[in-house]
């Protein structure tokens, strides 16, 4: 008997493990260490793996994800152990042997021997990789659908056949002041209408007998307006189970139909005499109505032109998007937009449309619109786009000059240092020569900065003559390539006057460009500039032998943007700022010209006298104080630093140098220091907050600092040096005036 029971056990542990083999699922039997110890062929599918390559292989460590490994290892102790039952139902990624991961939804067990004891677990996984990808995809379709339905700017409802709000989007929610909540459930024409049953014109019913599409223009009382109302149907088998009912406000549309068919006469002779053109088209876009406007403007016989394609007038290169335009207007775009239409002697014209859809009974049965000309309007984008880019280009060159202002000031220094020391003739020649040049480029530079730098205007004495040459050279290289001879004749005899010297730059700047332009037109010439007193008048001539100005033109000369010079060449702006400034200035400007021999501009400036405001001045003789004194430079810049720090110490004081102003801040709290000299712009902490610092801590090191700048043109630079009252020195400079206002602040101060 014991031989049949063995037998028969056999023969049901053959069934059973074949059945587990045909099985569609994997089924996973680990032992204790989670090692394989069974695995079926649907597992070996899987996986990818012989069963002699898994059997005795660690399930975790081998096809658990590596992030997923401690959690899996942590549970699967806790189970083998008795502390936990094993999940139902359990999801989790898997490896297999390409490295693919697959999503396998697990029903766990424990396997126990004769005594109770757990020896392992017995696991059947279905791979449902697919099923959640396409579970997935279906969320995000009805996410999509969701968005796109809420998106709609129309009022927007769901129905079911008995007229019963399933769901709505946020346009019917918004319009009808209620939140979908509230709206689903109910009938539709009791929210829409008011009623207790639908209205006899409800495309519903239509919908609902047909299966077809439906489209109604319907009053619609709880909105008070007119609403084309569409219904499409959503079927299931060939049968209507829902219906999308979306409800478009056409009441101005309805209002402008009405009125049209009302008072049609009277709209003509409205249009007859307004500036702007009138026009109807028919939906194939052929005119059928023009006002007389279009006639004046274009030249055209109107009576020649109704039945015409509109598409006949258009810029051939407009005429693309204004037929796209012209089908988006009938699809519901009503936005204006612009073209360029021909004119009877083949002249463009811009011109802004603005149109609304026409509709009788519902349908839309044309156009009208209203024509606009805006070529002056767009003349006039264009100069201010020129003027932009002026503003963009005057950016550019503040920045530049600003970079360009420390090692001028290091060029000057160390050139001006060298040239004192004894070497032969020819070398301190060419050393004379580079200082020279490397003032004149800071002098550049410092008219660049003047000229590029917006600030309120600041009026102080000034010298005119310097100010005509400052503007000079930063036009010379421009006017001397293209031949243009400039002669000066400037009185020494001007007096100084009040006046602001960046705008009246400004001022000389457009009269040289004018010059320059004109005389670009004689392939070169001669300008003459010639400065004189007049009694207490100041005059300035700016005479060039151009072509002259045209008769016609020379009482607009100064008007906003007028200009004779084609788009891209001028922006009609110069002359209008010189008249400006110089009338802020209490003065005059008039122009005299003649065709073929040229043109004089004169500009009368009095002369005003006012005591200046208190401003960082200082001459190139110094004297050194007796005694010995340590200086403290501060400077981000490494050979401005070291030739500030040459200088200073070739006069006999102690220098130490640091690089900003928290390098500085240590060395004051190490030693003493008779005097600062900062840069205002610095990494890190700046001039002004090292002097916020000093003034806190160190007060009576407050009056003896010295500041260099290269933005001493900038607002927030010049509030401080005015509340401040500091002493500064504006890049580029010399070592003799640095020399000198450091002697100044050494003398004035008290030890």
């Amino acid at each position: 008997m014991g031989g049949d029971e063995k037998d028969g056990f056999s023969i049901h542990s053959d069934l059973f493990e074949q059945y587990l083999h045909i099985a569609e699922v994997m089924i996973l039997v680990l032992d204790r260490n989670a090692h394989i110890s069974f695995i079926n062929r649907k597992g070996e599918q899987i996986l990818g793996l012989e069963n002699s390559q898994l059997i005795g292989t660690s399930w975790i460590d081998t096809f658990i994800p590596q992030r997923n490994r401690d959690e899996v290892k942590a549970v699967f102790r806790e189970i083998v152990a008795g502390k936990v039952e094993p999940f139902g139902f359990y999801e989790n990624p898997i490896i297999n042997r390409s490295g693919k991961e697959l999503i396998i939804k697990w029903h766990n067990t424990v396997l126990k021997d004769g005594d109770g004891e757990i020896i392992g677990t017995l696991s059947s996984g279905e791979d449902i990789t697919q099923q959640k990808r396409t579970e997935r995809e279906l969320q995000k379709s009805r996410d999509d659908w969701e968005n796109i339905f809420q998106a709609i700017g129309d009022p927007t409802f769901i129905l079911d056949t008995e007229y019963t709000i399933l769901h709505v989007n946020r346009s019917a929610s918004e319009a009808f002041g209620m939140r979908p909540d509230e709206m689903k459930g109910r009938r539709c024409y009791e929210i829409c209408h008011g009623t207790k049953t639908p209205p006899h014109e409800c495309p519903m019913g239509k919908i609902i007998q047909t299966g077809e599409h439906q489209r109604e223009v319907m009053e619609v009382q709880t909105l008070n307006g007119i609403f084309l109302v569409s219904c499409t149907p959503i079927k299931a088998k060939g049968k209507t189970v829902k219906v999308i009912h979306v409800a478009s406000d056409i009441t101005e549309q309805k209002r402008m139909e009405t009125e049209l068919k009302e008072s049609e006469e009277r709209f003509r002779s409205l249009v007859e005499d307004i500036n702007d053109i009138i026009y109807s088209l028919d939906p194939q876009g052929r005119l059928t109505y023009l006002s007389p406007a279009f006639g004046r403007i274009f030249s055209y016989d109107i009576d020649e032109l109704m039945g015409k394609s509109f598409v006949d007038f258009i810029h051939p290169d407009d005429l693309p998007k204004a037929l796209e335009r012209f089908e988006q207007l009938f699809e519901g775009d009503l936005d204006p937009y612009q073209y360029r239409l021909i004119d009877k002697d083949g002249r463009y014209v811009y011109v802004e449309s603005s149109a609304r859809r026409v509709y009788r009974d519902g349908k839309p049965i044309g156009l009208f619109g209203v024509l606009r000309d805006i070529t002056e309007q767009k003349k006039m984008q264009e100069q201010f786009l020129q003027t932009e880019k002026l503003s963009s280009l005057g950016g550019i060159l503040s920045g530049v000059a600003h970079e360009l202002n420390n090692p001028l000031t290091t060029i000057v220094g160390f050139s001006e240092l060298l040239a004192k020391k004894e070497m032969p003739e020819n070398i301190k020649e060419d050393l004379t020569a580079i200082h020279e040049e490397a003032i004149r480029s800071s002098k550049i530079v410092q008219s660049l900065l003047t000229f590029a730098r917006k600030h309120a205007p600041e009026k102080r004495m000034v010298n005119i003559n310097e100010i005509i040459q400052d503007a000079y050279r930063l036009r010379e290289y421009e006017l001397r390539v293209d031949d243009v001879r400039t002669e000066f004749e400037l009185s020494a005899a001007i007096p100084s006057t009040f006046a602001d010297p960046y705008q009246l730059q400004q001022v000389f700047i457009n009269l040289l460009n004018n010059a320059h332009h004109a005389l670009l037109e004689k392939s070169g010439g001669k300008l003459h500039i010639r400065t004189f007193l007049e009694k207490d008048i100041i005059i300035i001539e700016f005479e060039d032998n151009g072509p002259g100005i045209p008769d016609k033109h020379v009482n607009k000369i100064f008007d906003p943007f007028f200009t004779t010079k084609e788009v891209g060449k001028g922006t009609g702006l110069g002359l209008s700022v010189v008249f400006g400034i110089v009338k802020e200035h209490g003065g005059e400007v008039s122009v005299e010209s003649e065709a073929g021999i040229g043109t004089r501009f004169t500009i009368k400036l009095p002369v005003l006298i006012k005591t200046p405001d208190h401003e960082a001045t200082h001459t190139d003789v110094y004297s050194r104080p007796e005694g010995a004194f340590s200086v403290l430079v501060v400077e981000d810049e490494e050979l401005l630093r070291k030739f500030l720090s040459t200088v200073i110490t070739a006069e006999g004081y102690y220098v130490r140098g640091c690089g900003n102003g928290g390098e500085a801040i240590r060395a004051i709290e190490e030693e003493n220091f008779d005097l600062i000299v900062s840069d205002m712009k610095m990494t890190g902490i700046g001039g002004q907050n090292l002097y916020t610092y000093i003034q806190k801590y160190h007060p009576d090191l407050v009056n003896r600092m010295l500041f260099i700048t290269g933005d001493v043109l900038g607002r927030e630079t010049q509030e401080f040096f005015k509340i401040t009252g500091c002493r500064y020195l504006e890049k580029p400079f010399t070592a003799s005036k640095l020399l000198s206002l450091i002697g100044e602040l050494l003398l004035s101060s008290a030890f």
